[in-house]
């Protein structure tokens, strides 16, 4: 027993005295009386009573000598070590709600077996608190009442996310100073939370881990890579073969997976958003389905501007591309509307309006391509000009590029006819190898000198590759927004109404915690859980060492309790008792 003044235990030196007070105090004297008598009678109460007397006598002696060493004990201050397993003023639930308890279990789910073993822990409970255990923990009750705790867990559903059960007891850890911590979870593949658990201990929090696990049949995808087309990854987490078929909207493929094996499936997308299935009976339905958004194709408004009404080599390569949505008008009409890009080629200049390149230059922000003709020479195109041409030249010309991002990558080939051209304020790209420049830009004007009938370059694959460069420099596209994500995610934006997989809300914040599409900011992005540990169901953690085991077992934790108090009531009853014999002896 430790003591926390163990010097006051010198007290104990008292009981010297008190013995050799005992051992040399004076013998009563013997007298002889002359009465025969009284002493017949005298010697019959004697005898009777000699034994009791002694034994009073000794009694003293003991009375004395415990008073004495409880005071010198209660002066010392001992300590006591009590169990602190009776603790359950103020208990603490933590929640598995990841995806994972989403599985089968018995004719439930394991979630809701925790949550109907958690209502059975909390009656006539003080004090309640609840944590949600998901991939961020979250308090949903804090010290609150077992009627209050029970109408939340009335409402709560499991999420889709990943667990965290070692963040959830440190934020326990937070809330409490001794009590109890319920850990109610599968206990499939997480961390060993046996550091959480050391810090709760050194508390005085008791930790019972209560698991529902039980073996479950699974196929779920594991993966998902989104390209031209989506790669899913499947697993089948059994240990025998299954034959099952995986859909969309618009294709189905049957799949045999082997034991434990894993393959890869592949399936066409379509703009906006797309759902893969897998069409098997197992036990748990979350890492059946698999969302994919892409964008819808946005094509640029373009005016192509022409009386060419033959074979156009450039009209036809554009219109490959599927980037822009043309409208075609001839000359001398320019019709007003929205327009990024205008593209002028092969015009009649004899129906070219005063108004007709100054109604086209006056759009500032958007793309100019004049492509030149074999009389552009003889064409005034106003502001459009950025070069001055004189006379064409018809010896044959191999083309040097001058590296930037629109052409380094493409091999154009020899021109034979092509204008001469003089300096101008303009950025070269192509010029020959006379020095006259054959595309040029400036601001957001192209000229394009390289003439359709008089260069093989239109039959070459390089030519729409090159369009596509020029077109993508001239009407940049947005910043890809990002569309695919995976459960647990959360994302700020504007306060504003957001579409969920379970239904509408306003918010600022999208915390992505289940399956499906969801839809903010004009955009529709898919929310997947693809994790191969949260659909591995029948992995479970050893919760045995460090006496983990879960059940109701008490963690032996004890506190230091001062028992002098109770040790100097004692000695004080001693010393009643020892006045109340003296009294009745007659000394007093």
């Amino acid at each position: 027993m430790p003591f926390r003044n163990p010097l006051a235990l010198s007290a104990l030196a008292l009981l010297i005295p008190l013995v050799l007070f005992y051992l040399f105090s004076r013998k009563p004297k013997k007298k002889v009386f002359s009465s025969l008598m009284f002493f017949i009678k005298d010697k019959a109460i004697k005898k009777r009573s000699a034994f009791f007397k002694k034994l009073m006598a000794n009694m003293l002696f003991i009375l004395q000598l415990l008073a004495i060493l409880l005071l010198a004990f209660a002066a010392a201050t001992p300590l006591l070590n009590i169990s602190q397993e009776r603790s359950e003023e103020h208990i603490t639930l933590i929640l598995d709600s990841s995806a994972s308890m989403q599985a089968k279990y018995d004719s439930s789910t394991r979630f809701s077996a925790a949550i109907k073993e958690a209502q059975s822990l909390i009656k006539d409970k003080d004090k309640v608190s609840i944590i949600l255990a998901e991939n961020i923990p979250f308090t949903l009750v804090e010290k609150g009442s077992s009627e209050k705790a029970a109408d939340i867990l009335a409402n709560i559903q499991p999420s889709d996310t990943l667990s965290n059960i070692e963040d959830a007891m440190l934020q326990a850890s937070s809330l409490m100073q001794g009590g109890t911590v319920y850990i109610l979870s599968d206990f499939a593949s997480i961390p060993e939370p046996v550091i959480a658990k050391r810090q709760l201990n050194a508390k005085n929090i008791r930790v019972v881990f209560k698991s529902f696990n039980k073996p479950v049949n699974n196929v779920g995808i594991i993966d998902l890579e989104v390209t031209d087309q989506a790669r899913l990854k499947i697993k089948n987490y059994n240990s025998q073969n299954v034959k099952f078929n995986v859909k969309s909207a618009t294709q189905s493929k049957e799949l045999v997976l082997r034991a434990n094996g894993v393959e890869s499936i592949y399936f066409d997308l379509t703009p906006g958003s797309n759902m893969f299935e897998l069409e098997v009976n197992d036990d748990f339905p979350v890492d059946n389905v698999a969302y994919v958004s892409l964008p819808e194709v946005k094509r640029i408004p373009t005016l192509y501007v022409t009386n060419n009404e033959g074979k156009d080599y450039l009209k036809t390569a554009l219109e490959s591309l599927n980037k822009l949505e043309i409208t075609t008008t001839q000359l001398p009409v320019v019709p007003d509307g929205d327009f990024k890009l205008y593209i002028i080629k092969d015009i009649d200049k004899a129906k070219i309006l005063p108004s007709t390149f100054h109604d086209i230059e006056k759009n500032k922000d958007s793309g100019i391509i004049l492509h030149l003709q074999s009389d552009s020479h003889l064409i005034d195109y106003k502001k459009l000009a950025n070069l001055a041409l004189f006379a064409p030249l018809e010896n044959g010309q191999p083309i040097k590029i001058i590296n930037n991002a629109v052409t380094s990558d493409v091999e154009f080939s020899k021109v034979y006819k092509y204008f001469s051209t003089a300096e101008e304020d303009c950025q070269e790209w192509v010029i020959t190898d006379t020095n006259n420049t054959l595309i040029c830009v400036k601001d957001n004007i192209i000229t394009y000198g390289i003439l359709e009938r008089q260069s093989d370059f239109k039959s070459t694959p390089d030519f729409p590759l090159f369009w596509s460069y020029l077109i993508d420099y001239l009407v940049p596209e947005e910043e890809e927004y990002k569309l695919q994500f995976q459960t647990g995610e959360i994302i700020p934006t504007t306060f504003q109404e957001v579409s969920t997989p379970v239904g509408d809300l306003k918010t600022n914040r999208v915390v992505m915690n289940k399956v499906g599409l969801y839809n903010f900011d004009n955009n529709t992005v898919a929310t997947n859980l693809l994790n191969f540990e949260e659909s591995n169901l029948n992995s479970i953690i050893d919760l045995d060492q460090d006496s983990l085991l879960a059940g109701d077992q008490a963690v032996g934790l004890s506190k230091q309790k001062d028992i002098s108090k109770t040790i100097i009531w004692i000695a004080l009853i001693f010393v009643i008792v020892e006045l109340i014999i003296i009294k009745w002896r007659g000394d007093l």
